[in-house]
């Protein structure tokens, strides 16, 4: 059995972010709490990303107006609507999941 890689991210470490790009990693898992990235506006998840666990500190981030995902599992897809709606509830309506699949038929 692979072991599981996780990415553990501690408050501080990103403090002026505003873009971030996840691609083509063996993270399985990425946690954190707290203010990990309190100016971060765009989030990126590209090809080759398997996440099961996202840190949930993302569905509280006030300046996040993206987050866009490009042939991401469903499972992580999941995940995503998850934070796109705490965000709704913490007042954040106008943030914006997108999410580009090859499979799509729209």
């Amino acid at each position: 059995m692979m072991e599981e890689v996780m990415w553990e991210m501690e408050e501080g470490e990103f403090p002026k972010l505003k873009f971030l790009k996840l691609e083509y990693l063996d993270i399985v898992r990425w946690i954190g709490s707290g203010e990990l990235f309190p100016c971060l506006q765009k989030l990126v998840l590209g090809e080759g990303v398997e996440l099961v666990e996202l840190p949930s500190c993302l569905g509280c981030i006030s300046t996040l107006e993206f987050i866009e995902m490009h042939y991401c599992p469903d499972s992580l897809i999941s995940l995503v609507r998850e934070i796109e709606e705490e965000q709704i509830s913490m007042g954040n309506v106008d943030m914006k999941v997108l999410n580009f699949r090859i499979d799509e038929e729209d």
